[in-house]
């Protein structure tokens, strides 16, 4: 009997050291193929990075303007009016003249109220 359970037990450590091979044998040959995939997939069609695919960093001043260029023109407001806030935001960090400023000041008042009907409850 004692014979018997030694020769199970060996054919079971066996076994499973048979079925350990063979899982690190196909995991070994599967990674080889993934890769060996990617790198076709890469050279056929482009880089499987999704950072590869997004668009440049855009600086704060160019994503102001192009936001606030696009609100200007959905309020559609004149074509001079416009330019004062184009001009203002394309000049962030630069000083204020006083045209500017004027301008800017009155764009303002003119727009105050727009601005009170939108906050009205």
């Amino acid at each position: 009997m004692r014979a018997r359970a030694r020769a199970i037990l060996l054919l079971v450590v066996a076994l499973a050291g048979v079925g350990g091979a063979a899982t690190v044998g196909f995991r070994v040959y599967a990674a080889r193929r993934l890769e060996q995939a990617r790198a076709r997939f890469e050279v056929d069609a482009g880089s499987l990075d999704p950072a590869s695919y997004a668009p440049g960093p855009v600086e704060a001043e160019a994503n102001a303007a192009a936001w606030l260029t696009a609100g200007i023109e959905a309020t559609g407001l004149a074509t001079e009016q416009q330019e004062l806030v184009t001009r203002r935001v394309q000049a962030l960090g630069s000083p204020w003249t006083a045209e500017d400023e004027a301008g800017f000041d009155a764009l303002i008042a003119k727009l105050e109220p727009a601005r009170a009907q939108m906050e009205a409850p």
